[in-house]
């Protein structure tokens, strides 16, 4: 079982918690304090002392659509609704600032036309630059849409958080955690430079997982994956279609409940595949050591560190490479 728990004190945000048994995710909240109200470059804007809400407002949506984040050095909370209501809210946390000379130093601006909403920044001096004047600033943002719509978010610097859509899901993080809960859509894309990422629940299409630095955990996946990390551990509770994963240095673990093909690398690492003993596959095995459950009669040829042969007559290729490390094939 992988278990990890990230943090952020400057944030106190926390991102997802993976438990035996399942999969759970916790997404902190911000206690707000209300001080006054006005309206700045046609936003409704709200100041507030330290720990606040500087944008609210709602839009009027289709029960379908596609929502579309592209931030800086901000924090992403996106969850559905059955409502054909969207809702935008973004918190400001730090020493207590003017939320309204915020906003037009970033340029932040929310639109909505033909079925999309669209939140941006457009600052003038680039993210890295407004970010450096407000360093001391931590702010998240909460987007609630209709859960049939389509998300594509991409922060700078930022965790993202995105739960219950059938729609597709595509997150991108320069640098930041992701978790994900259920995702009915045809695919799901996550990408992070330095981060964990965290697929909870079911995942009914195709998804593809990638970061730089860090583990990756997926609950239930009917499609293909492919899951890719420089260096961590890739956990997949339950897969249904094909397999592509591989990892600089980790192990990697995943469950099949239906066999389509699975290739596996890992620099240094252990790999553990369960499965039923009844699935056909070309098995092609090469690392340190192999351990083979008592249920799979493999008639193979045992060259050094590599293991080929036909299990149940063959079938897909059932491919693993180990630099250092054991391979494991046992009964689920």
């Amino acid at each position: 079982m992988l278990s990890w728990l990230r943090t952020r004190s400057r944030r106190d945000l926390v991102l997802a918690v993976l438990v035996a048994g399942g999969f759970a995710v916790i997404v902190g909240t911000i206690v707000v304090q209300r001080v006054d109200a006005g309206h700045a470059h046609g936003l409704h804007v709200t100041r507030y002392a330290s720990g606040s809400v500087a944008y609210d407002r709602a839009f009027d949506v289709g029960s379908t659509g596609r929502l579309d984040v592209q931030l800086g050095d901000v924090d992403l909370r996106i969850r559905s609704t059955g409502a054909r209501e969207a809702r935008v809210v973004l918190h400001m946390d730090g020493e207590a600032v003017d939320a309204e000379a915020v906003l037009a130093d970033m340029g932040f601006r929310v639109e909505t036309s033909a079925g999309e909403l669209r939140i941006r920044e457009d600052s003038e001096e680039g993210w890295s630059d407004w970010d450096d004047a407000y360093d001391e600033l931590e702010m998240t943002l909460d987007v609630t849409v209709p859960r049939g719509f389509d998300v594509v978010a991409r922060t700078g610097d930022g965790d993202v958080a995105v739960a219950s859509f059938e729609g597709t899901v595509e997150v991108q993080a320069g640098d930041g955690d992701i978790a994900i809960v259920d995702a009915g859509g045809s695919a799901v894309r996550l990408q992070t430079g330095d981060g964990n990422v965290a697929l909870s629940g079911a995942a009914r299409g195709d998804v593809s997982i990638q970061t730089g630095d860090g583990d990756v955990a997926v609950g239930r996946v009917a499609g293909s994956l492919e899951a890719r990390t420089g260096d961590g551990d890739i956990h997949i509770q339950e897969l249904s279609g094909e397999l592509r994963a591989s990892t600089g240095d980790g192990d990697v673990r995943v469950t099949l409940a239906r066999f389509e093909g699975l290739e596996i690398r890992t620099g240094d690492g252990d790999v553990t595949i369960y499965a039923d003993p009844s699935i056909r596959a070309d098995v092609d095995l090469s690392g340190g050591d192999f351990i083979l459950g008592d249920a799979f009669a493999l008639p193979a040829q045992l060259d050094s560190h590599r293991l080929e042969g036909a299990l149940n007559g063959g079938g897909a290729r059932l491919s693993v490479r180990v630099g250092d490390g054991t391979i494991r094939l046992v009964e689920r």
